[in-house]
């Protein structure tokens, strides 16, 4: 990536390269999902946060 006086120039897929690693850093997987659903489940929490 170069920066030229505030502008960044990207080679091609550059772009979308880098939102893949964001959101494989930032997102939250399925499975995590289905955790969170069921710990709430269990504590009766699913329907006031919505994850029903």
């Amino acid at each position: 990536m170069c920066c030229c006086r505030g502008k960044i120039v990207c080679y091609p897929g550059e772009i979308e390269g880098l939102r893949e690693q964001q959101r494989l850093r930032d997102e939250i997987e399925d499975a995590t999902w289905g955790k969170l659903r069921a710990l709430a489940s269990e504590y009766r929490l699913d329907t006031a946060l919505d994850l029903a």
